[in-house]
């Protein structure tokens, strides 16, 4: 008999739990000075298209260099809270994630509910992805809340702006 047998099952374990702590630190990164947490794009999470799982609106875009900057805000539809992250997606395919973290103490006070303070998210997408032969560049954003999305309005001058970052 071995007498390492004993502790192999016991290596596994750690070695299991070591892997799952270091991938969860991985899947974030702060961007504009910590204030925006963007979710890896290459974790991409699977949700179901519901009308009516999550509420928010895409606010404002700009194009900055070689990205349009979109954000908005996403929470739960009875408004207790925000969304769990809100993903742009081109077709099926999704170009960019974000964590609604950002403080909206505008929309918190508009609606009388203090849990969708921090329900703001910015969004970063690359012009290349765009499908410029689309209106709004093809582009739809869902606020996702346990495992199902709804799609979030573009409003103001998100649209005028996409179409002009395709031009």
């Amino acid at each position: 008999m071995n007498p390492l047998s004993p502790l192999r099952p016991l290596a596994v374990v750690t070695f299991l739990a070591l892997m799952v702590a270091l991938s969860a630190c991985g899947n974030s990164e702060s961007t504009s000075g910590g204030s925006a947490e963007t979710a890896s794009p290459s974790v991409e999470k699977e949700f179901a298209v519901r009308q009516g799982a999550t509420k928010g609106f895409v606010d404002s875009a700009k194009t900055e260099s070689s990205a349009v900057v979109l954000t908005g805000w996403a929470a739960s539809s009875d408004l207790k809270g925000p969304a769990t992250f809100v993903a742009a997606k081109i077709g099926s395919k999704t170009v960019a994630e974000a964590l609604p973290t950002i403080e909206r103490a505008d929309v918190a006070a508009f609606y009388g509910k203090p849990g969708i303070k921090k329900s703001g998210f910015e969004l970063q997408i690359p012009t290349a992805k765009l499908d410029c032969s689309k209106p709004a560049g093809g582009l739809k954003v869902y606020g996702v809340l346990n495992g199902n999305g709804s799609q979030l309005e573009l409003v103001e001058n998100t649209k005028p702006e996409l179409e002009k970052a395709c031009a």
